[in-house]
């Protein structure tokens, strides 16, 4: 790593713009890494919905080939738990 000095004759104006733009550019870094932590969970809740749309997905399709053929095993578990009620 190199070390390097720089010596200028600035007026007070220039220095507080300096001051303001690094304050500016910090404020910029915490609200990148915030959105970075905020994409980082929207992506993961995005892969949680997509496996539950696919779980999804086989359960209609199971339960429409079963419709499809006449077997309608829903309905007889709903209504045999009511007739044992």
């Amino acid at each position: 790593m190199a070390k390097m000095t720089l010596e200028m004759e600035v007026d007070d104006e220039t220095m507080q713009e300096v001051l303001n733009s690094i304050k500016s550019i910090a404020h910029l870094t915490r609200a990148t890494d915030d959105l970075c932590q905020d994409f980082t969970y929207l992506s993961k809740a995005i892969e949680t919905n997509q496996r539950e749309i696919k779980k999804l997905t086989v359960s209609v399709t199971k339960l429409l080939k079963e419709t499809k053929r006449g077997n309608d095993t829903g309905s007889q578990g709903k209504s045999s738990s009511k007739e044992s009620a």
